[in-house]
C-alpha cells in the first residue's frame, strides 16, 4: 500500500501521542468538566482510549462512559462546551515532548525538511501548545482543528499543507500514532510512518503495513533515510 523510499521533502506530524504526551492535561481538563456536571472522573487509561478524533468525540465517549442513563447523548454538548473552556486552562498540566523528539525535529529542520503539525486538537490550543512545548522548531504551518478544514482522516488539510510547500502528496510523509493518522495518509495518497508510544494499540498500527517505530531514536533514523534534501 505504501512505498517508503528516500523521496520525502516534508513531514507532517500528528501532535498528541506522537510529539507530545498531552494525556495528563487532557485528563485534567475533562475531569474538571465532568466534576462541574457532578459526574465521576475518568482515569488516564480510560481517557487514552477515547482520544484521537477531536474534543467533541472525546466528550461523547466520556459521557457514554460515565452516564449510564438512556439520555446520555443529550448531555454531550453541555460537557463539550465546559471542557472546551476548562482545557484552555489545563493543557499545560504535565504536557511534555516525548524524550528524543526535540533532537529529531531539530536535525530534520537543520537538513532543510519542511515540517508541519496537523492535529485534531482545537486550533486555539494547538498553536500555543506547540509554541511552548516544542520551542524553536520551524513548523509551517501548525494546524489544529477549525472550521476551515474537516478533521483527520479527511485529507483536505494534508493536501493544503503539501500545496503550501509546492509539493505533491507523494512527496510528503504523515507521521502519527493512530489509525486516524494512517487513514489520513491513505486518503491523501501520501507516505506514512507510525509510532507505538502513543495512544493506539499495536494491532491497529500494524494493519497499515508500514514501519511502526518503537522509539524516537528509531523514528529519527528512519526519517533521516526517507528525507531527500530540497
Amino acid at each position: 500500500m505504501f512505498e517508503l523510499l528516500p523521496m520525502y521533502k516534508g513531514f507532517i506530524f500528528d501532535l498528541d501521542g506522537t510529539l507530545v504526551d498531552s494525556l495528563p492535561g487532557l485528563t485534567n481538563g475533562l475531569n474538571r468538566a465532568l466534576s462541574l456536571l457532578s459526574y465521576p472522573r475518568c482515569s488516564l487509561e480510560e481517557v487514552s482510549s477515547m482520544v484521537g478524533r477531536g474534543t467533541r468525540d472525546l466528550c461523547r465517549r466520556a459521557m457514554h462512559h460515565v452516564n449510564p442513563a438512556p439520555d446520555w447523548e443529550e448531555h454531550v454538548l453541555e460537557l463539550y462546551e465546559i471542557f472546551t473552556r476548562e482545557y484552555k486552562l489545563s493543557w499545560q498540566d504535565g504536557t511534555r515532548p516525548f524524550d528524543g523528539i526535540m533532537p529529531m525535529l531539530q536535525a530534520l529542520a537543520t537538513q532543510g525538511a519542511h515540517l508541519a503539525v496537523l492535529s485534531n486538537k482545537p486550533h486555539d490550543v494547538t498553536v500555543p501548545l506547540v509554541r511552548e512545548k516544542l520551542p524553536g522548531i520551524p513548523f509551517d504551518p501548525v494546524m489544529g482543528f477549525s472550521e476551515v478544514f474537516p478533521r483527520k482522516p479527511d485529507p483536505a488539510a494534508l493536501w493544503h499543507i503539501a500545496k503550501s510547500w509546492s509539493l505533491s502528496p507523494k512527496e510528503v510523509c504523515m507521521v502519527g500514532d493512530s489509525a486516524h493518522d494512517g487513514n489520513t495518509a491513505v486518503n491523501a495518497g501520501s507516505g506514512l510512518v507510525l509510532v507505538d508510544w502513543g495512544y493506539s494499540s499495536r494491532e491497529a498500527l500494524n494493519a497499515f503495513g508500514v514501519p511502526v517505530c518503537d522509539s524516537p531514536a528509531e523514528l529519527a533514523e528512519l526519517l533521516n533515510k526517507l528525507f531527500v534534501p530540497r
